[in-house]
């Protein structure tokens, strides 16, 4: 049974933690990562194929101080 690395990467905003999980994915190391953290400020997270412009509007986001980040996965 693999033991697990935890990384508490705390509050980041929504460029910062999708570069953490890049760099995660593109170098995995040894053992499985449980990755802790939160978005500051809050953050809609898209899927790598998704559309932003339409699943979302994106001005109202931009208007109420949401991030929008598209996960590389």
């Amino acid at each position: 049974m693999p033991v697990w690395r935890l990384l508490n990467s705390g509050r980041g905003d929504g460029a910062f933690n999708m570069a953490v999980d890049e760099t995660l994915l593109a170098h995995p190391g040894p053992r499985p990562v449980l990755r802790i953290y939160s978005w500051d400020p809050s953050a809609i997270s898209l899927g790598h194929a998704q559309d932003p412009s339409r699943e979302v509007d994106v001005e109202k986001c931009s208007v109420a101080g949401l991030d929008l980040v598209r996960r590389p996965t």
